[in-house]
């Protein structure tokens, strides 16, 4: 299994560094290095709130919010004592280090649920938990680290701190996300403009409350990304988008440029005392945690063990952890590289050593999704939302992703696993399960896009089985194409979409079965005749159920389930007879 690509880039950054390579240092930005680090990082928490699914953190909210608050306890006070003890600095500098280590990162969680599927709990814990549980570390560690640097510091003053960002930090995220969410619906129908704009709104309101509450400015943009999570607009795929690019790009700049700042001295004075840390964390302090946290809650033990055996670290703390490193080493503060430099070594050991074992890990606590069972269809129309009803009650799990708001809405009134995006979008695939999916059925009127669908669920989610439908009137060029490639064609060949789709809001299709005695090469003869009254869309041979593709080749014994016009069923078994006996016989 592929490391996140944070991996590589703390490597580089090692590499490059003053200690080394010499080819990056941090101190040459002077005062402008916190300023960088701090808008990427609001722009890197504002993204990963935003693809947050607001209905399935509501699913699982009261483990999220026990993680959140107990477990983010129980593991700043593991770190802080374990880091006093072996290390010997005071506690204020151990409390800034627990609360900037207890920090999970979702630029780690989401690359490992896209290359490890599991279940939807656990997912989406993981997901929730890395996204809420970063304002609070963030605001606790600026808590401790004002302490620190105050002349006299008071309990009241700690107070009034703590609640006065708090209170700034909710004010601005709520207005910035009202004016998001108001303000995307009705501003230019260019994506460009409506991009722009979110960027504009979200850097402006975080450097707001920066302004008039240090720190206060993460919950701002996590507070605006959860509210735009929750809506609906037309140009938000393409928001998305934009959003992931940038963070794309965010994470690699800030990450080789903290990572560079590296001291491999401090490195060799924390030594052994720096690895039973980590080790402490990840094998004692997040197991322990986890299980208090989940106790009577809906979850399995198996999903348990995996939540306890996963929680990887990310930019965000190590941004964190060397921006007051810096100020703290400044105004002479023993140990504040020892900081910097566990944090990174935590980041490392859950990045390169626990990522790798990841699937092993989910495999043997029981919750890794088996890609066989689960099917995820582009395009939420009736005809779609009919098939899946049957490959439902066929044991298989299914999802949708539409770009059309009121189908996406209908389709959701049925079916639990509903995204609304482009599917050529990764996070909104990522939404709808597509890590998961073992059978990606484009089910549009485009030809084009359905291809490039297809190729695009390989190229990003390695989706083993992708099949697409054709229309009656497909281009031969088209149908070229796909036929010399790896494509599928769903349904046994080409058919009219548009006619199937209104036939289903008619309520006009039934399915019956018919089974054969001999073996069946293809089905495409057989669907070129009665492809306006009648598709296969899946069979059964013994206990195993698989949609009907243009290349299936059914044996003897084969039940075939047929979508049928209700007006046309004596027309379908008398086509069906003639046809097997043309192979030598059939029987129903």
């Amino acid at each position: 299994m592929k490391v996140p690509s944070i991996a590589p880039l703390m490597v580089l950054g090692i590499l490059a560094g003053p200690d080394i390579l010499g080819l990056v240092d941090p101190g040459g930005f002077g005062p402008f290095l916190p300023v960088i680090v701090k808008l990427g990082v609001a722009i890197i928490i504002f993204e990963g709130a935003m693809t947050l699914s607001m209905a399935r953190l509501r699913a699982h909210f009261k483990v999220i919010r026990s993680l959140v608050s107990l477990g983010f306890a129980l593991t700043v006070a593991a770190g802080a004592a374990l880091f006093t003890l072996l290390l010997g600095v005071d506690l204020l500098l151990a409390l800034l280090f627990g609360a900037l280590v207890a920090i999970t990162g979702p630029t780690v969680v989401q690359p490992l649920l896209r290359r490890v599927p599991v279940s939807d709990a656990v997912s989406c814990v993981l997901r929730g938990e890395a996204i809420l549980i970063e304002p609070v570390g963030i605001l606790l560690a600026a808590l401790v680290f004002e302490i620190a640097v105050a002349t006299s510091p008071t309990a009241g003053s700690a107070v009034a701190f703590f609640l006065h960002s708090i209170a700034v930090g909710c004010v601005f995220g709520l207005v910035a996300g009202w004016i998001l969410r108001k303000g995307l619906r009705y501003i230019s129908s260019r994506e460009d403009i409506k991009n722009l704009t979110a960027l504009a709104v979200v850097l402006g309101s975080f450097g707001a409350a920066e302004a008039l509450a240090p720190d206060s400015g993460i919950l701002t943009v996590v507070l605006a990304g959860l509210m735009l999570s929750g809506s609906e607009f037309a140009g938000k795929a393409s928001l998305k988008q934009f959003k992931g690019q940038i963070t794309l790009l965010t994470i690699a700049v800030i990450f080789v440029l903290i990572s560079a700042g590296i001291s491999l001295d401090s490195v060799a004075r924390v030594g052994w005392s720096g690895v039973l840390i980590v080790a402490a964390l990840l094998l004692v302090a997040r197991p322990l945690s986890v299980f208090l946290c989940t106790i009577r809650s809906h979850l399995t033990t198996g999903e348990k063990v995996f939540l306890a055996g996963v929680a990887p670290r990310g930019i965000v703390s190590g941004s964190v952890a060397s921006l007051f490193a810096i100020q703290l080493a400044a105004r002479g503060h023993v140990g504040a590289d020892a900081i910097v430099t566990v944090v990174f070594m935590t980041i490392g050991a859950t990045v390169l050593l626990m990522a790798p074992l990841t699937k092993l890990l989910a495999q043997a606590a029981g919750v890794f999704l088996d890609r066989r069972r689960s099917v995820l269809i582009v395009g939420a129309h009736a005809f779609s939302r009919l098939v899946a009803r049957r490959i439902v009650s066929a044991g298989y799990r299914v999802s949708f992703v539409d770009t059309n708001l009121h189908n996406c809405v209908v389709t959701r009134q049925e079916f639990k696993h509903v995204a609304y995006g482009s599917a050529l979008d990764e996070e909104v695939l990522m939404d709808a399960g597509a890590a998961g999916t073992g059978l990606l059925l484009a089910f549009t009127e485009n030809n084009e896009t359905n291809i490039l669908i297809t190729q695009f669920a390989r190229r990003e989610f390695r989706i083993p089985v992708r099949a697409l439908i054709l229309r009656t009137d497909t281009d031969e060029s088209i149908a070229r194409h796909v036929a010399e490639s790896d494509i599928k064609v769903a349904f046994g060949g080409r058919f009219n979409l548009t006619e199937w789709t209104l036939a289903a809001e008619r309520d006009e299709i039934t399915f019956v079965r018919f089974a054969t005695e001999h073996d069946i090469p293809t089905l495409e003869p057989f669907v070129e005749r009665i492809r306006s009254i009648a598709l296969p869309i899946y069979y059964e041979e013994g206990d195993v159920v698989r949609p009907v593709l243009r290349s299936s080749r059914l044996r003897s014994g084969t039940t075939i389930q047929f979508a049928v016009r209700l007006c046309e069923l004596k027309r379908l078994e008398e086509e069906f007879k003639r046809f097997c006996a043309e192979l030598g016989g059939a029987r129903q």
